[in-house]
């Protein structure tokens, strides 16, 4: 009788710090959404655990793990062979991002002397130090680390692209399986009222943007483009400003102060961008751009390849090349509510489409059952 007869399916996660909110909640919603049958042992790469008692899914089996042989550090022969021995009383392994390579090469040369369950691994998001260039040396590693893995998870097509051409991984072991959101929760439109920080009075109208720290000429441009839109046309930007002072400056030479807004931190997502009429982003990476395609929004913004891949047809042609651009583009929109209202639309069915949470639950699912050759979970 197999061994997995008699108890549940056991799962070891090991993960890096990834530098990216996004990514750590992924891999916990995913946890989650699983369900109660599987047991699900957590280890850092460092080995450390600080601070992620708080982050612990409920509903689940879910431990941390400290005595696990640490990950990082030179992929020395006696190094792996201790890793792949800490593998063996599990029944899938789950790596993440740069920082768990040696677990996978550890399970690349050891799975059939050790006899390992099958492995699948992530990568989520660039590491800091690889977003404008992937590293030579790591992309060797990576070739030799997922050589006999069951499948390798990318959250977007820029990483899969590496993972086929950089990485050399075969097209059937790469699995392009995007972030996912509740979209039906961008459904409700929400009062004029809902935010502490702002009220949306009668008549206006919202571009709304999260701040991404990306420099000051990037806010500043939205700031002019906003000056030039009729006045019931307001900039809201949420999140973390550094320094706004600039933006009130150049809003005061306009004389725009009173329809240039700094919130801060929005708690609810949902609720402030169903209060927006466009989504505008002033970076290369703009936060949130699914959810404003859940919220049926219109984007306006300096896109690149990445970006355009992501929106539907009938909004690329307001994602432009420059400044220039973008202003163009928020006037065609402002000025035409039944092309924003298409616009959005197709974004919202898009991102019902590709980027709903049970869809990226359902295929992660999949992918594992698929590996441990049992769906009886």
């Amino acid at each position: 009788m197999p061994k997995f007869a008699v108890r549940s399916p056991r799962l070891l996660h090991v993960a890096g710090r990834f530098g990216d909110p996004e990514a750590d909640a992924r891999v916990m919603q995913v946890i989650e959404a699983l369900g109660p049958k599987l047991d699900h042992t957590f280890v850092r790469a460092d080995g450390s655990a600080d601070g992620d008692a708080q982050a612990r899914p409920p509903s689940t089996k879910f431990v941390y793990r400290t005595d696990f042989p640490q990950v990082t550090g030179k992929p020395t022969p006696g190094k792996l062979a201790r890793l792949a021995s800490a593998m063996t009383d599990y029944d899938l392994v789950l790596t993440y991002g740069w920082a768990a390579t040696n677990a996978a090469m550890a399970h690349t040369l050891f799975k059939d002397a050790k006899s390992l369950p099958p492995l699948v691994h992530h990568e989520y998001a660039f590491a800091a130090d690889e977003r404008s260039g992937l590293k030579t040396r790591r992309n060797w590693l990576r070739r030799l680390a997922f050589g006999k893995s069951a499948g390798l998870v990318v959250a977007t097509e820029a990483l899969e692209e590496a993972a086929l051409v950089a990485w050399q991984q075969p097209m059937g072991r790469v699995k392009h399986i995007p972030g996912g959101i509740a979209v039906r929760d961008y459904s409700v439109r929400p009062k004029p009222d809902s935010l502490l920080a702002l009220i949306k009075h009668s008549g206006e109208r919202w571009l709304g943007c999260f701040s991404a720290d990306e420099g000051d000429d990037d806010l500043t441009a939205l700031v002019q483009a906003c000056a030039k839109l009729g006045e019931e046309w307001n900039l809201v930007v949420a999140g973390e400003v550094r320094d706004p002072d600039p933006y009130r400056a150049e809003a005061d030479r306009l004389h725009i102060n009173d329809r240039v807004h700094f919130i801060g931190t929005v708690r609810d997502t949902p609720k402030f961008l169903g209060l927006c009429d466009i989504y505008v982003f002033p970076s290369s990476e703009p936060p949130h751009l699914r959810e404003a395609m859940a919220a049926a929004l219109p984007v306006a913004g300096i896109g690149s390849e990445p970006i355009r891949a992501l929106l539907a047809e009938e909004n690329l042609p307001f994602v432009a090349g420059g400044t220039a651009g973008v202003e163009e583009a928020l006037s065609r929109l402002a000025h035409d509510k039944r092309l924003r209202k298409s616009v959005g639309e197709a974004n919202r069915q898009r991102a019902l489409a590709e980027f709903d949470a049970k869809r990226m639950i359902d295929r992660h699912r999949q992918l594992y059952a698929s590996a441990m050759r049992r769906d009886d979970w």
